[in-house]
């Protein structure tokens, strides 16, 4: 009676008439091991058809054992049980245990049924899927082939079922980092199943959302959004109005167009990936929160700041509804809100995201992370807003430390940060000490190519400037401290040996202090015209 309730899904009648044979049985002094272990599997397959997969597993488990105390040798039940024992076990994340079950069954089957049997194919593709979460990907690829082999033993294989076991052959492939060979078995899968049920199938819809994931994978842009599109056309058809499913969709469109610099798009399809999320009462709070700080990115990235910061608190608070504030996924999502409030000159608040950003990276990154390096820079930009100039240079020497632990002392990234900290300690913004310094360099070159026609070509060498240009470009700043340190060593002494020369020593001495802030003695008038002079002649 059992198994007919189970024929027709009503598994609590299925349940207790198990339990009613099991317990008339173990009124017996010496009940038959055999029928108790075939009705504790029966109870373990009702129990897995209700969803308890736990308690599914212990009666499986019993009842399997029994089966081995006497000479049971129905071999079909057991491999039924085994399989079904697998099925719970991956319910349960217990995949090994999945893998063993699987492989019982497969053992069974290989023993009992004939060699072209499609059942064998199915245990293959699941012994594939178990793998697969195990990260065995070689054991997953071999499964999955032997699936697809096995399937077309037979002179028609089933074009479901074949479509089903090629996409976990593209799956496995995927998985390995090779999307180029997973699309070929995804679109020989499409072909298969498409045969019989047309190109607009909902059956296609997962098919055509993976050869969209791997084209990604690939910077295939257009193929990727023509995909993601099919998808979202079937997902309209097939799914419930408030399904999330779709909601993913309408994200992954949202993120290759914003990979492709459309950004107008980007924002329209994670709008609607955030509003298909609102649809439902209480929608997942980790991907709603996902979403939502997607448009904070996006509207961040179009300069429309005031907005993202509503989008990123909204954000917030859904993920902080699962998560701790000082989670480890979260120090990426507090600097760039830190950013966004920089934008907006907001400092205090760009300071406090910042102060969370980096206890999160010293608590969780290893000690030589060059994020924290950028951590401790963005944290000096926000105190020279604030203008403590102490604390930022503090922060700025605390970042060219973390550098100095993986890179060379003389490397272009910590040089750049010296100039920043050096900019800190005179108290000038980066910006304008990069524009005094190409102020001063544009006017010693024209004074340079002066000199070097009054004084003949032969004298070149000795007013050579020993600063190079690639020294100066803001974007390649070389020894940009040092030059200024020994400036007036390497340029101004070598200059002073002419008495033309000299004369422009009180000009470039004036320069020289203008840039880093310091008051000069020199008379500026006197100099002014002895400028005038020099250019004159």
């Amino acid at each position: 009676m059992s198994t007919a309730y189970v024929g027709m899904s009503k598994y609590s009648e299925a349940l207790e008439c198990a339990r009613k044979a099991e317990e008339q049985l173990q009124k017996r002094s010496d009940p038959d091991p055999t029928s108790l272990g075939r009705y504790k599997r029966q109870i373990g397959l009702v129990l897995q058809k209700q969803g308890n997969n736990v308690e599914a597993i212990r009666y499986y488990e019993e009842g399997l054992a029994l089966a081995y105390t006497d000479t049971d040798n129905e071999e079909e039940s057991l491999s039924i049980a085994y399989f079904n024992q697998g099925d719970a076990y991956m319910k349960t994340n217990k995949f090994t245990e999945a893998l063993s079950s699987y492989q019982k069954t497969l053992e069974i089957e290989l023993r009992a049924l004939p060699d072209d049997d499609p059942t064998i194919a199915t245990t293959y593709v699941k012994m594939s899927e178990a793998n697969l979460k195990l990260s065995k990907y070689s054991h997953a690829l071999k499964y999955a082939h032997a699936a697809v082999t096995q399937l077309r033993l037979q002179s028609n294989p089933d074009p479901t079922k074949l479509s089903q076991y090629l996409c976990q052959v593209g799956h496995v492939l995927y998985k390995q980092g090779k999307p180029s060979e997973a699309i070929l078995y995804y679109n020989e899968c499409i072909v298969s199943i498409s045969t019989t049920v047309g190109h607009e199938d909902e059956s296609l819809g997962g098919i055509y959302y993976r050869l969209a994931e791997c084209y990604s994978e690939l910077n295939h842009d257009v193929e990727a959004l023509s995909f993601y599109q099919k998808t979202l056309d079937i997902e309209h058809k097939s799914c419930d109005d408030d399904d999330p499913t779709i909601a993913v969709t309408y994200h992954k469109i949202s993120t290759v167009y914003k990979n492709m610099w459309k950004r107008n798009e980007a924002l329209k399809y994670a709008y609607d990936a955030v509003n298909q999320l609102r649809k439902r009462p209480n929608p997942e709070a980790i991907q709603f929160g996902q979403y939502l700080y997607h448009v904070g990115t996006i509207l961040q990235i179009l300069g429309r700041h005031s907005e993202a910061i509503r989008y990123y608190q909204e954000g917030l608070t859904e993920i902080l509804k699962v998560k701790n504030e000082d989670d480890k996924s979260l120090a990426p999502i507090y600097f760039n809100v830190a950013r966004t409030y920089l934008h907006l000159q907001n400092f205090t608040e760009a300071l406090s995201c910042q102060q969370k950003t980096l206890s999160i990276e010293l608590r969780t990154l290893p000690d030589n992370a060059a994020t924290i390096a950028m951590t401790y820079l963005s944290i000096a930009t926000t105190l020279t807003g604030l203008q403590q100039y102490d604390k930022a240079a503090e922060f700025s020497q605390k970042e060219i430390d973390q550098l100095l632990k993986t890179l060379p002392s003389d490397h272009k990234d910590v040089l750049e940060q010296k100039l920043h900290a050096f900019s800190q300690q005179l108290k000038i913004p980066i910006d304008e000490l990069h524009r005094r310094l190409f102020k001063f360099k544009a006017n010693y070159m024209k004074v340079q190519q002066i000199l070097a026609i009054k004084l003949g070509g032969h004298r070149r060498d000795n007013i050579k400037l020993t600063v190079s240009d690639y020294e100066l470009k803001s974007e390649k700043i070389n020894s940009m401290i040092s030059a200024l340190e020994v400036f007036h060593d390497t340029v101004m002494k070598p200059l002073s040996k002419t008495i033309l020369i000299d004369k422009l020593k009180t000009d470039y001495c004036m320069e020289y202090c203008n840039v880093v802030n310091l008051e000069c003695k020199h008379d500026k008038q006197s100099a002014f015209e002895e400028k005038n002079y020099i250019f004159r002649s």
